[in-house]
């Protein structure tokens, strides 16, 4: 049972991720916006994974910290990662991250040797990216890179 504040179109998503990363020890979402659903959903899915959320505008971390007291928020950019907070990550994964962005995200992901999904807005066209696969899980779709 899903919660309520998980948007229908994500339970496929959290669905992938919970079935796949099972036994991961640490999981990050990076750019959170103001949309913690997704990684407040993983968390209560597995309750010993660390979840952790980051974004570089520190309202929406300070927002995410009231709301979401279960993970783990943490003001970060992406673009000058803090590389602790990555370090052994079995899965990082970005929901709706501008396109200009991916390629930090992947060198982030390579840096520390983590799986990688990008979930691009349902309304994008997909799109080639050179070492990911296009996942269609239910009604989701998204990219994967696999290390």
């Amino acid at each position: 049972m899903y919660s309520p504040g998980l948007p229908e179109e994500f339970v496929d998503f959290v669905n992938y991720i919970v079935s796949t990363y099972s036994d991961a020890l640490k999981i990050v979402e990076v750019g959170i916006g103001r949309f913690c659903a997704v990684a407040a959903e993983i968390k209560c899915l597995l309750p010993n994974t660390e979840v952790i959320v980051t974004d570089f505008d520190i309202a929406a971390v300070n927002e995410a910290k009231s709301l979401y007291p279960s993970l783990k928020v943490v003001k970060d950019d992406v673009e000058k990662p803090n590389i602790e907070l990555y370090r052994n990550a079995d899965l990082i994964y970005s929901i709706r991250a501008p396109p200009e962005l991916w390629p930090t995200i992947v060198n982030l992901s390579e840096l520390i040797h983590s799986d990688l999904i990008i979930r691009p807005l349902p309304t994008e066209t997909p799109i080639i990216i050179h070492g990911f696969r296009l996942v269609n899980f239910g009604r989701t779709r998204f990219y994967l890179k696999e290390i």
